[in-house]
C-alpha cells in the first residue's frame, strides 16, 4: 500500500457522499435562497407519503409532505438552531383555492399564488422557526 492510499480512499468516500446529496436533494426538490428566506419543496418521489431532512444555513430539521383526498398538509420542522421563512413554493396534486399557514402553533397571515403549476405561499412577515418548533401549510 502506497502513502497516497488513504487520500485516495477518503476522497471516493466524498465523492460516494456527494453523489447521495445530490439524489436526496432531486428527489426531495429541496431549494432554499437564505437571503430571500425562500424554500421550495417539490418531491419527485412518493409526493403523497414524503419525508426528508433539511440543513439551512443556521439550523436543520425535518420536510413533510401528506396528501389525503384533495389537501395537501406541508410540515417544516426545525430540530437544532433556527430556520428563517418568508416564502415557499410547494407542488400541489391539483387545483388549490386556499392556504392555511400556522408557525409555532399560531396563525400566520400569508398570500397564495398558483405560478408554473406550484403554489407560491408568501407569508407577511418572515417567520423564524427555533429549535422544537413547526411551520404548517395546509392547501385545499
Amino acid at each position: 500500500m502506497t502513502r497516497a492510499a488513504p487520500f485516495l480512499q477518503s476522497r471516493r468516500l466524498a465523492v460516494a457522499a456527494s453523489a447521495s446529496a445530490g439524489l436526496l436533494l432531486a428527489l426531495s426538490g429541496y431549494e432554499y435562497d437564505g437571503p430571500l428566506k425562500l424554500l421550495r419543496f417539490t418531491p419527485r418521489s412518493t409526493p403523497h407519503k414524503f419525508k426528508s431532512f433539511f440543513i439551512g444555513p443556521e439550523g436543520w430539521g425535518s420536510l413533510t409532505q401528506l396528501r389525503e383526498g384533495a389537501a395537501q398538509k406541508n410540515t417544516v420542522s426545525v430540530s437544532e438552531g433556527t430556520f428563517a421563512l418568508a416564502k415557499l413554493h410547494l407542488q400541489p396534486k391539483g387545483e388549490v383555492k386556499k392556504a392555511e399557514v400556522t408557525a409555532a402553533g399560531k396563525k400566520v397571515e400569508a398570500t397564495l399564488k398558483i405560478e408554473n403549476a406550484e403554489a407560491v405561499i408568501t407569508l407577511s412577515s418572515p417567520a423564524t422557526l427555533n429549535a422544537g418548533e413547526s411551520l404548517e401549510v395546509t392547501l385545499s
